[in-house]
C-alpha cells in the first residue's frame, strides 16, 4: 500500500497492513531497538519515548522530514547526535518497510542524511529471515496449543465414557456375548469407519469388560473370535500355507501370526516386517493394505491390553484404532453441536444404550443391503444381461440406492457395465444428457467414437451416483472403488483404476485423466 493510499478507520487512524505491523513488531525488531538504547546509553524512559516515535512515523503522525527536530526535543541531543539517532533509525526500524509502506522515502531520507541504502541489503536479508523464522515458529508453536486443547477435549470427553461405562454395562456377561457376537459378524465396516465416537464408546466398553476380567477369559475369547471370523476384508483370495484361501479377518490373522509368532505381547516392529515382506500384501490395493493395517493394530491392542494397562492411563488405551483426522473431525462437530445446543436452551434427551454388538451392527447396514440385493436380483434374472438392464432401468426410475449398487457389481462381475453404456440406446442417452448438463458436449464424440474407453464407464458412474442418487463426491468415489476392484479381480485392467483412496486426507476421489 502506498503512502497516497493510506487507508483509514471510522476514528481516522491510518490502518497499517498486517504484514508492516509484524515487521514492525517482531522479536528481532525489538532486538534492534534495544541495540540502538545501548549505543546511546538510553534510560528505559527514553527506549519508551524511541518506541513512541517510530510508532507515530509508521501512523504518519511524524513526518520523515521532521525525524531531527523530534529527536533533539524528545531527547534534548545537539545535532549531530540527533543525525547520528535518526540514522539508526531510519536503517534499524523502517527500513525494512521502505517500499511496501514508506514509498520509498526512507532510502530518500538517507540519502540526504550522507547514508547509501543499498549498503544495508544484507542486514535487511537478515531481518527478513528472522522475521519469517520468528512466523515459522510461531505457526509451529500455535499448531501445538490447537493439538493440546484437541488432546485435552478428547481426554475430557473419553474420561467422560469411561465414567459412564459402569452405568450402561449393567451385565457385564451378557455384553460380553454381545461382543463376540458382533466381533464375529459385524467387524470389518467399524474397523474402516470414520467414526471416531463409536470407536470410543466401543472402546471403553470393552475396556470395561476385559479390566473386570480377572480370569482374562474374554481376551482370550475376543481372540478366539477374530481367527475364526468369516468377514472378507480384502479383495483377492490369498495364499495360507499351500492352501488358496478367502480373504477374510481369520485367515489373514492366521497368515499373520504363522509370521510373526503368537507371543503374549505382540511387537509393532513384527508388523511392520509382515507388511513389507509377505507375499500375500504385495499383491494388495492401498486401500486394502490400509484395511489390514487396522485389523492388525486392533489385534495387537487385544493381544497387549494387559501389558498396555500398565504402562497407560485408561484414557490413552485403545482397542478400536482411529486415527488424528477422526478425532479432530469428531471435536469439531462436537463443538459445533455443543454452540448450536446452548443457543437453542433445550437439552438433548439422552439416547437409550444399545449393546456392543448393536453399535457393532449399526455400520453394516450399506454393504449388506448391497449384498442382500444382489442376491435377490440374481436370484431373479440369473444374471442375464437384459433382465438385469430392465430391473436397473427402473432401480434408476425409482432411485433405489441399494439395488441400482448391486445391479452395477453384477454388471462388474460379469463384464457386462461397458456393454450396457456402449450398446443399450436406454443408458447412453442418459449418458449423452449427463454430457449436455455438464458441458462435455466433446465427450460425446469421443464416445461414439470409442465407448469402451475407462473415463466413459466413469462418466457413467458419476451420472448414476452423483446426479441420480445425489451422493457426495466421496461418498460417489467409494463405491467406485468397490467396482473398480471388482474389475481388477476379473483381469479388466482398463476399468481398475476410476477412482482411489487419497491416503493424504483419506478421502476417496476420482481419478484424473482417464
Amino acid at each position: 500500500m502506498s503512502a497516497k493510499q493510506t487507508q483509514l478507520s471510522t476514528f481516522g487512524q491510518v490502518i497499517i497492513p498486517q504484514e508492516i505491523n509484524d515487521l514492525r513488531n517482531s522479536d528481532f525488531a525489538s532486538e534492534l531497538s534495544m541495540a540502538i538504547i545501548s549505543q546511546f546509553s538510553f534510560t528505559v524512559f527514553q527506549l519508551s519515548a524511541m518506541t513512541h516515535l517510530v510508532h507515530d512515523i509508521y501512523y504518519k503522525k511524524v513526518s520523515l522530514d521532521d525525524l531531527e527536530s523530534q529527536i533533539a526535543v524528545i531527547f534534548a541531543l545537539d545535532k549531530s547526535k540527533s543525525l547520528a539517532l535518526a540514522k539508526e533509525i531510519c536503517i534499524k526500524r523502517l527500513l525494512i518497510a521502505d517500499k511496501e509502506w514508506f514509498d520509498g522515502a526512507v532510502s530518500q531520507k538517507l540519502k540526504k542524511m550522507g547514508v547509501n541504502p543499498d549498503d544495508f541489503a544484507a542486514f535487511l536479508s537478515e531481518y527478513r529471515r528472522s522475521y519469517e523464522e520468528e512466523k515459522r515458529t510461531a505457526s509451529e508453536m500455535e499448531k501445538i496449543r490447537q493439538e493440546e486443547e484437541k488432546a485435552e477435549s478428547a481426554e475430557e470427553y473419553v474420561n467422560k465414557k469411561l465414567n459412564e461405562a459402569p452405568l450402561v454395562v449393567t451385565d457385564p456377561e451378557e455384553e460380553k456375548a454381545s461382543a463376540k457376537q458382533g466381533f464375529s459378524n459385524y467387524l470389518v465396516p467399524v474397523l474402516i469407519a470414520d467414526d471416531y465416537a463409536l470407536k470410543i464408546d466401543l472402546n471403553v466398553r470393552l475396556i470395561t469388560l476385559l479390566t473386570g476380567d480377572d480370569s482374562r477369559t474374554f481376551q482370550r475369547e475376543l481372540l478366539d473370535v477374530l481367527y475364526q471370523n468369516t468377514e472378507k476384508i480384502t479383495t483377492n483370495p490369498i495364499k495360507l500355507k499351500t492352501e488358496i484361501v478367502d480373504p477374510s479377518v481369520g485367515n489373514w490373522l492366521k497368515d499373520y501370526v504363522a509370521f510373526t509368532g503368537i507371543d503374549e505381547v505382540v511387537s509393532t516392529i513384527k508388523k511392520a516386517q509382515y507388511i513389507t515382506q509377505s507375499e500375500n500384501i504385495k499383491a494388495l490395493t492401498p486401500e486394502d493394505k490400509e484395511k489390514l493395517e487396522k485389523l492388525f493394530d486392533l489385534y495387537i491392542n487385544i493381544k497387549n491390553f494387559y501389558d498396555n494397562v500398565t504402562k497407560y492411563d485408561l484414557d490413552e488405551v485403545s482397542i478400536f484404532p482411529f486415527t488424528a483426522k477422526e478425532q479432530q473431525d469428531f471435536l469439531t462437530e462436537l463443538e459445533s453441536y455443543t454452540a448450536s445446543e446452548g443457543e437453542e436452551g433445550s437439552e438433548a434427551k439422552p439416547a437409550e444404550p444399545k449393546s456392543i454388538e448393536g453399535l457393532l451392527q449399526e455400520k453394516v447396514v450399506e454393504e449388506k443391503k448391497v449384498a442382500l440385493e444382489k442376491d435377490v436380483i440374481s436370484q431373479k434374472t440369473r444374471n442375464e444381461f437384459d433382465k438385469v438392464a430392465d430391473v436397473f432401468e427402473d432401480f434408476l426410475l425409482r432411485r433405489k440406492r441399494y439395488e441400482i449398487i448391486a445391479c452395477l457389481e453384477i454388471f462388474a462381475e460379469t463384464g457386462a457395465l461397458a456393454n450396457l453404456i456402449s450398446k443399450d440406446a436406454r443408458f447412453n442417452s442418459l449418458l449423452f444428457g449427463y454430457f449436455k448438463r455438464n458441458n462435455l458436449q466433446a465427450e460425446e464424440v469421443a464416445f461414439k467414437k470409442e465407448p469402451y474407453q475407462a473415463r466413459q464407464v466413469q462418466h457413467f458412474l458419476k451420472f448414476v451416483f452423483l446426479e441420480r442418487l445425489g451422493l457426495s463426491e466421496n461418498d460417489g468415489a467409494r463405491w467406485t472403488v468397490r467396482l473398480s476392484n471388482i474389475f481388477r479381480t476379473k483381469g479388466l485392467l482398463a476399468y481398475a483404476q476410476l477412482a482411489y483412496l487419497d491416503l493424504s486426507d483419506h478421502k476417496f476421489k476420482w481419478t484424473e485423466g482417464l
